[in-house]
């Protein structure tokens, strides 16, 4: 399928893993698609809430079952003997999101972290306690004046 790894310097490739039909080959050591316990997405470009919480950036963290991670940049991480190109609206490089998509297709677990789906429900709670701090502070200016 192919080797993924980021550019240093603009002109050295660095290999972080290397993708095959059988799995993944990360520092050195082969894991088939099996071993993935899950694989958390990290997208937050968008979120107001979760851009002050993360980096400016997407990422997915892959969690194999020997304990091991594997941290994918979204917007670097590039594929060997591609040219480098990266969504406008997503800022997510191609290679990103076809590792994504092949681990998905492997049947990997792709998950929200613990974070994010905290981050959601402050978002949902959040403007009701506001609406709620809203109305009471009209219904006590409004007694007030009556």
């Amino acid at each position: 399928m192919g080797i993924y790894g980021h550019r240093h310097l603009g002109f050295f490739f660095r290999p972080v893993v290397e993708v095959n039909e059988h799995g993944l080959r990360f520092k050195g050591r082969e894991y088939r698609w099996i071993t993935i316990r899950k694989v958390e997405v990290h997208d937050s470009l968008f979120d107001p809430i979760l851009s002050f919480s993360t980096p400016g950036y997407p990422c997915a963290t892959v969690y194999f079952s020997d304990g091991e991670r594997l941290r994918l940049n979204g917007r670097a991480l590039e594929k060997r003997g591609e040219k480098p190109t990266i969504s406008f609206f997503s800022q997510k490089s191609n290679a990103f999101q076809e590792l994504i998509v092949a681990l998905k297709a492997h049947a990997a677990t792709i998950t929200p972290s613990a974070r994010e789906i905290v981050l959601q429900w402050i978002k949902l709670v959040a403007p009701a306690l506001v609406g709620i701090f809203v109305i009471f502070a009209i219904l006590g200016y409004l007694d007030a004046r009556l």
